[in-house]
């Protein structure tokens, strides 16, 4: 049995991916979790997704708390899981979203990211402007960061991925509202792209701190390719929070106001690449 404990979040992968069995039926038991959040559920959809693919399909057990089940509903996440794990009826999403900016979303095609940037624009007066403090030069900033994190699961991966941005009061460690965003995809991952244009590199993290740190994109014509880089400014410019995990290893920027490390090695493998961006209220709370 796979339990993430009680919050599934941006380390859930590193909690469960080393309790998978080598063989026989995998049941994954959200029994325990109290707290989701966007990064944790994305993941979650990416596991159920490569176990299908591996043609090794998990069961999947519903969390214990009706507060978590209902807000799991909210984000759309019964309907996507329902197509990788065993165990789980599709439901129609019911009750008010007031902070959800997009429920889990597939991005499959070009045309999937033009209707995301859709919908969270016609919610950014609600939640942008409302609770983050957004005008509408931000929002544009904003628009521009998550077209180029969807993007990338098009261009660079080679497959499809996942979508879902909320926000959250951040009273204790920040004393402002922030809005998470997690993408992932299960693609060739950040060291193959870069390789393709470098060379062999020494593992993943040196991938990463190319991609990250330096913008190095697999594109050498400098008007292409270079999204990560300019959601890195995004980060930088709003005392932001972005972390990758790629391949083996986890790589993240982290301001003042963060936990965790900003490197980490020797991982549990997993395919493709998963993106987590905390992005703060440009007004602190009340």
């Amino acid at each position: 049995m796979i339990r993430p404990g009680p919050s599934l979040d941006e380390h859930a992968l590193e909690r469960m991916l080393p309790l998978l069995p080598r063989r026989g039926p995998i049941e994954v038991d959200l029994g325990d979790v109290e707290f989701v959040d966007p990064h944790g559920m994305v993941s979650l959809l990416e596991l159920g997704r490569w176990l299908a693919r591996e043609e090794r399909p998990a069961e999947l057990h519903e969390p214990a708390s009706d507060e978590v089940d209902g807000y799991l509903e909210r984000m759309g996440f019964w309907g996507q899981a329902s197509r990788f794990f065993r165990g789980v009826e599709p439901r129609t999403t019911h009750g008010k979203a007031s902070d959800v900016l997009l429920e889990a979303t597939p991005i499959e095609r070009a045309a999937d990211v033009h209707e995301i940037l859709a919908r969270v624009r016609a919610r950014a007066r609600q939640i942008l402007v409302r609770h983050l403090g957004y005008d509408d030069r931000a929002i544009d900033r904003f628009l521009v960061a998550l077209s180029e994190v969807c993007q990338n699961v098009l261009e660079h991966s080679g497959d499809v991925g996942f979508v879902a941005i909320q926000k959250y009061a951040y009273r204790e460690s920040l004393g402002r509202n922030v809005v998470k965003i997690g993408v992932s995809d299960l693609g060739v991952g950040m060291r193959a792209t870069i390789e393709g244009r470098l060379g062999r590199l020494r593992g993943d993290v040196e991938a990463l701190e190319k991609a990250v740190l330096e913008g190095v994109s697999r594109h050498a014509d400098p008007g292409r390719g270079h999204g990560l880089r300019a959601v890195r400014e995004t980060v930088l410019a709003w005392d932001g929070k972005l972390a990758v995990r790629s391949g083996a290893a986890r790589l993240a920027l982290l301001p003042a106001w963060a936990r965790g490390k900003a490197r980490e090695e020797r991982l549990t493998p997993f395919p493709g690449t998963q993106l987590f961006l905390t992005l703060p209220a440009l007004t602190p709370l009340h």
